[in-house]
């Protein structure tokens, strides 16, 4: 098994449809039919990442989202966002969301989003785990800080303000000498 995926749909056809897929794709698939049955599902048992079908009118908000980044290991979450409610998406991933997709969308783009998702969820796990980020964390980390280094032929804010200041004191000391 590749992991375990909470699907969260109101309308049956759809939540169906994206269980079974996900299952022919290898994974467990646990699903409700609403906010509050998927967080009575993610208190009972672990998932390693939520697809959520969430339109703007379910009259709930986002007690989903807050609910996740309580558990103490949060899975994250994918948006499935109707198509024309892109600025619901927006606040989703806002508040939290790993990624989010436009619906109608194409299956391998869900797939796509899922496995990134699980690999983010192990990764996640495992800094928690050791308390070290992972290899490709601390690398990109490292490569971060060489950036910003001012050794590395990058002057700091501070010393191209220095030198501007030097060089308009010169240029009045020579308009000193030249009167």
């Amino acid at each position: 098994m590749k992991g375990c995926v909470l699907v969260v749909a109101s309308e049956e056809g759809f939540r169906a449809g994206l269980t079974a897929r996900l299952r022919q794709d290898g994974y467990r698939v646990v699903d409700a039919a609403d906010q509050v049955e998927a967080m009575g599902l993610l208190d009972a048992q672990p998932v390693d990442a939520v697809v959520w079908h969430c339109v703007a009118n379910d009259g709930w908000g986002w007690i989903l989202l807050d609910h996740v980044r309580g558990l103490p290991q949060p899975p994250p979450v994918i948006l499935l966002v109707p198509k024309g409610q892109v600025e619901h998406g927006i606040e989703g991933m806002r508040r939290g969301a790993f990624d989010d997709l436009l619906i109608p969308f194409a299956w391998e783009s869900l797939k796509e989003k899922v496995a990134a998702a699980l690999r983010a969820a192990r990764t996640a796990a495992k800094k928690k785990k050791t308390g070290r980020p992972s290899g490709e964390e601390a690398a990109a980390a490292e490569a971060s800080a060489e950036a910003a280094s001012p050794e590395k032929g990058r002057r700091s804010p501070e010393s191209s303000r220095s030198k501007a200041v030097k060089k308009g004191r010169s240029k009045a000391k020579e308009g000193e000498s030249e009167a």
